[in-house]
């Protein structure tokens, strides 16, 4: 999925209840109920995406492996796999679903290669996140998504390509709105918050310190 995207960031509740009563004026509506995400990020030893990510280079990866929390086990084999790929002006997101086959093409040899790669340990689990996102959408405007009550945990595995351990837990008391559209049209800047680069992976590895002691 090919999609433009931007983030703005809301310090309280209150501010996050002035901007649903602003999504609420322009036509959008409450599409689901509210889920927890669970996710964790996996990245090469010296910590490349997050770098990578850090200093904004225009083109860059995310590896993740992600669940709704209350369908959570313990096992790498329960967890849908994510890459992401960030361009200068759009971002593509490849979701790989738990026992679905999927034709051979360049994604899937991606894939492999980095599956390849946690086998080999070369890339690690390093973080998990844990969040409350609601879902907002509008014919117009395109899809709207907030997201609370952030965690993060570092991730480790327990045994290699099976299941995880995780350790310590910060809380972000920050509130992340993203408005994701699949154009490029003005109404992609009908948000009047000031937007904001924003990653869970990179805010979770800066608040654990991972960074320093990985």
């Amino acid at each position: 999925m090919i999609r433009q995207e931007k983030k703005y960031i809301l310090q309280n509740n209150n501010e996050k209840l002035k901007f649903i009563k602003f999504l609420f004026k322009n036509g959008f509506k409450n599409i689901y109920k509210d889920r927890v995400n669970f996710s964790i990020y996996f990245d090469y030893k010296n910590l490349n995406f997050f770098h990578n990510s850090e200093e904004g280079l225009s083109f860059r990866n995310k590896l993740r492996l992600r669940i709704e929390k209350k369908l959570f086990l313990n096992d790498y084999k329960n967890f849908n796999l994510e890459i992401k790929e960030s361009y200068p002006n759009f971002k593509k997101k490849f979701s790989f679903l738990k026992d679905t086959n999927y034709k051979k093409n360049k994604i899937l040899i991606q894939k492999l290669n980095f599956e390849r790669k946690m086998i080999s340990k070369k890339i690690v689990p390093i973080l998990s996140t844990e969040y409350v996102r609601s879902y907002y959408f509008s014919e117009i405007y395109g899809r709207i998504t907030i997201d609370q009550n952030l965690e993060y945990q570092m991730a480790k595995w327990q045994k290699i390509y099976k299941s995880f351990n995780f350790i310590g837990k910060k809380k972000d008391k920050r509130i992340i709105i993203e408005h994701k559209t699949q154009n490029n049209s003005s109404t992609n800047n009908f948000v009047t918050l000031v937007s904001s680069r924003f990653s869970k992976y990179c805010e979770g590895v800066k608040m654990l310190n991972l960074n320093k002691i990985i």
